[in-house]
């Protein structure tokens, strides 16, 4: 199953939920960064692994040798832990025009194993739609205030037709929400972002704020005072948001398999449990 997060604008927490949600999750499951304008893990919360040269351009170069993808993909990730993964996202921004977007959603969207996509800005340059578009199921991340429930609002339309057009359908939109309550409350943004005679972009999840653990996952840095992320109350509430996350995106994968009619449909996963494979 592939989980792509999105952020409308600026920096509302995609990457920190998107680790936070993998080293939490209830199942084995690779965390692939997508952000185009360059990977940030390998020099924060994974700087330990930083040197190896295994990113997502390696994948490419692979690729473009003859290797399978997932092959590729299997060879050249990071392991967070005991069935967590990380494929760190390219080295430099200008190297992102490089890669087969088209190839890599469809692959990820294949894999025997479930992912989440950070995939950066909507509005990036180069940003991965193929990679959303092939999605079971995107998260729009949003906090509450004016300004970032504007932007979501205006990079939801773009998300519709993504995924209408590439993609399984705009029921796959939905919102993460951040820090809910500062100023705005759930049911404000929630009537905000699906106005009366509009589709409905269903507030899937959220996640609180907590200012010490988020710098603890995006610098991997145990700074003298700061809260670590086992046991923590962030942790606790990842797990929590992670299962609702799965419950949707088994939901959707489940849909799309009753009705496809291409074919034969992919078995679809369990509510709990693993499907067989896996990165080893």
């Amino acid at each position: 199953m592939l989980i792509a997060v999105v952020s409308a604008k600026g920096s509302p927490g995609v990457s920190v939920s998107a680790l936070a949600w993998t080293l939490t999750w209830s199942r084995p499951v690779i965390l692939v960064e997508c952000d185009p304008r360059g990977g940030d893990f390998v020099v924060g919360y994974a700087h330990s692994q930083a040197g190896q040269g295994r990113d997502l351009l390696a994948v490419h170069m692979a690729t473009q040798r003859g290797a399978a993808m997932s092959t590729a993909l299997r060879d050249q990730v990071l392991q967070l832990g005991t069935d967590r993964w990380l494929l760190a996202g390219v080295p430099e921004p200008q190297q992102a025009e490089r890669l087969d977007w088209t190839r890599l959603g469809r692959t990820l969207s294949t894999l025997e194993i479930d992912v989440i996509a950070d995939c950066g800005a909507v509005s990036a340059i180069s940003a991965p739609r193929q990679v959303w578009s092939a999605a079971d199921l995107v998260l729009l991340a949003t906090r509450s205030t004016a300004s970032a429930v504007r932007a979501a609002q205006l990079a939801i339309p773009r998300l519709r037709s993504d995924l209408n057009e590439l993609g399984m359908g705009s029921d796959r939109l939905g919102v993460a929400l951040i820090d809910a309550g500062h100023p705005y409350s759930k049911a404000e943004i929630a009537a905000a972002l699906s106005p009366k005679g509009a589709d409905e972009v269903p507030i899937v999840t959220e996640l609180p704020l907590d200012v010490r653990v988020a710098g603890y996952l995006s610098s991997g840095v145990k700074v003298i005072g700061n809260k670590i992320f086992d046991g923590s109350k962030f942790a606790s509430a990842a797990r929590r948001s992670g299962l609702e996350i799965l419950t949707r995106g088994v939901k959707l994968r489940e849909s799309t398999d009753e009705v496809n009619a291409f074919g034969a449909a992919k078995a679809p996963y369990p509510a709990n449990g693993v499907r067989s494979g896996g990165m080893s």
